[in-house]
């Protein structure tokens, strides 16, 4: 958020709501939580009328290669132990 512009303060987690809408100056951000909903509920959502071009699709998924399995995607894992936390970026 903080990087296209946005308050990283309004970022909530969407555990229970499935899906947030954030406006960015110049884009928007659309963020997923698909843990309960599975890859074929992904898709019940109606993204593909509603991402515009620029905007940003961010998606929590719980291991495994997520419900769009395209070379477009990057990963984001995190780790956590005790009071510590790494994370790994992986580019397509």
């Amino acid at each position: 958020m903080a990087g296209l512009g946005g308050d990283p303060d309004q970022v909530a987690s969407p555990t229970y709501a499935v899906l947030h809408r954030y406006d960015c100056p110049g884009a928007r951000i659309h963020h997923l939580d698909l843990y309960r909903l599975g890859a074929a509920g992904a898709w019940s959502l109606g993204l593909e009328e509603t991402v515009a071009p620029g905007d940003y699709l961010v998606v929590e998924w719980a291991g495994g290669p997520g419900p769009w399995p395209t070379p477009w995607v990057a990963t984001l894992d995190l780790d956590g132990e005790g009071d510590s936390r790494s994370a790994s970026w992986e580019l397509p």
